[in-house]
């Protein structure tokens, strides 16, 4: 998935996230509970904190997020989103901008 650039995605509403969740295997399983077996097969989310910052719309190609407006010092934005107004999707571009909080078990 590479839609608005490299990066990791994250959707700010649980129903476009669901699209893309995981399946919960054994490792995953024995890791969240000793008796773990009966979790095998659920669907799981994350659910993350992210430093959003400032932002701009992302394409394809997009391997960094461009310059900042208004900058004249060469600092880039710190995401990427899909539409400037009120952004569904969320790309962080570096490692250290989000952590999971939260498993979430469906």
């Amino acid at each position: 998935l590479s839609m608005y650039g490299a990066g990791s995605y994250f959707a700010r509403d649980a129903n476009v996230a669901m699209r893309y969740a995981g399946v919960v295997d054994t490792d995953l399983a024995r890791s969240i509970a000793k008796s773990g077996d009966r979790l095998v097969g659920m669907k799981f989310l994350w659910l993350a904190n992210i430093s959003v910052g400032e932002w701009a719309v992302g394409s394809e190609d997009a391997t960094e997020p461009p310059p900042a407006r208004g900058t004249q010092t060469g600092r880039r934005c710190d995401t990427l989103v899909d539409q400037e107004r009120d952004p569904n999707i969320i790309v962080s571009t570096h490692p250290a901008q989000a952590y999971p909080a939260y498993i979430v078990l469906l």
